[in-house]
């Protein structure tokens, strides 16, 4: 062989050689392009069929591990880091459509993770641990943008939420429903001492009116009972303390119902006045019975002093003219006794004193037993309220006297009376 050949042969093993060096490289680290371009400049040469089949085969296994890599980032690393991936296979030559799906899926699970945390944070039935599960979820997704919206939603909503719970506790009664609910949803947002605080402001509350419905069950009248009664109701007041405030105002009822069935019976005007007034002010049912019971007595005094009348007039008819003479004097006496009673008194002064002008001891007995019966009639009508009708009573009683006595014994007319 000739020197000529020897270096063609030199050149050409050279060139074997770098085409092999070449072809390692790419295999090892090159491009998807650079193991192309090296495979062509291989193949040229039989003797490196071998090296470019395991060429090929490591190529392959790096573009296995690049995309189980990428398949690994799309399930838990942060978009940035599925990026540098993604540019590491575009080298590789991993074909676009499976690059862009791996993409989608990350996209997709991003969106997925922040509405998941989104969720969480806005859950009726809040969940603390679910909502930082979620937002360490996010952040090992580099989603923090998204983590401290989620933070500051959450913050807002915890600030509406003690505004609405301070707002129910507010409103006593009527808000302790929603407030109780409201503190629960608190507890679980992480606002135990502001849940605590409205949950201390409701006791106190349900205190108050607790102590409201007693004072009224003992001194109260039926309206404002009842209406502290609904207001304790509300305020979740305890059994016994309603029960004992219903016993307590049941018996100031019954007290004022018997008392009342007592001065209907035989009191003065101004005494069931006071019986009905203090009835009706504890919703006694019984008050119309009794105001139809006085009114039946009013008319039946008004009736006995008419027969009063009617005695005195018959005794006139028969009577000395001394005892019509006394007859007169004590109507007088009677009808004066009348003008000087002071009302203002009170029943125990509505009472006719006789001593003014004769007593009735000293009246002829003809008409002793009539001037007594007509005191007592004048009396019961006096402490009924008829005053007009014992003045006027006496008033024509009084007439018919001096007329018979005027007259020396006329006729009397009884018609004439009121």
């Amino acid at each position: 062989m000739g020197n000529k050949a020897c270096a063609l042969l030199l050149a050409a093993e050279a060139t074997a050689a770098a085409a092999a060096h070449q072809l390692q490289q790419a295999a090892d680290s090159g491009s998807h392009a650079a193991l192309q371009s090296a495979l062509a400049d291989a193949s040229r040469y039989s003797h490196l069929a071998g090296m470019v089949a395991e060429a090929t085969a490591a190529f392959e296994q790096r573009q296995v591990a690049v995309r189980e890599a990428l398949a690994a980032a799309v399930r838990a690393t942060p978009m940035a880091g599925i990026v540098t991936i993604m540019e590491q296979a575009v080298v590789l030559g991993l074909p676009p459509s499976e690059l862009s799906a791996a993409k989608d899926t990350a996209k997709a699970r991003d969106a997925s993770a922040s509405q998941a945390l989104a969720a969480a944070g806005a859950a009726d039935n809040f969940d603390a641990a679910v909502f930082e599960a979620a937002a360490a979820g996010c952040e090992g997704l580099g989603l923090r943008a998204d983590v401290a919206a989620a933070r500051a939603s959450l913050e807002r909503r915890r600030k509406q939420l003690v505004t609405e719970l301070q707002q129910a506790v507010a409103r006593g009664g009527s808000g302790r429903s929603e407030a109780e609910h409201l503190a629960a949803a608190a507890k679980k947002l992480g606002l135990a001492a502001e849940a605590a605080a409205a949950a201390e402001q409701l006791a106190g509350k349900r205190r108050a009116a607790e102590a409201q419905l007693q004072e009224a069950a003992a001194h109260g009248g039926h309206a404002a009972y009842l209406e502290l009664l609904q207001a304790a109701v509300q305020m979740g007041a305890s059994e016994a303390v309603m029960a004992a405030a219903r016993h307590a105002f049941g018996c100031r009822q019954c007290a004022a119902s018997e008392e009342l069935a007592a001065t209907a019976a035989a009191g003065s005007l101004e005494a069931v006045a006071a019986a009905l007034q203090r009835a009706k002010h504890l919703g006694c049912s019984d008050w119309e019975a009794a105001e139809a019971q006085l009114t039946c007595r009013r008319q039946a005094a008004a009736k006995q002093l008419l027969a009063g009348v009617d005695l005195c007039l018959a005794a006139l008819e028969t009577a000395t003219p001394e005892a019509a003479q006394c007859l007169l004097d004590a109507v007088m006496a009677l009808k004066n006794s009348l003008s000087t009673v002071m009302p203002e008194l009170g029943a125990s002064a509505r009472s006719v004193d006789m001593s003014r002008a004769s007593v009735q001891s000293l009246l002829p007995l003809q008409i002793r037993q009539q001037v007594s019966e007509l005191q007592r009639c004048v009396e019961m009508c006096m402490d009924l309220g008829l005053d007009d009708n014992a003045h006027s009573a006496l008033a024509g009683l009084l007439a018919q006297c001096q007329g018979h006595i005027s007259a020396g014994g006329c006729m009397l007319s009884i018609a004439c009376i009121l």
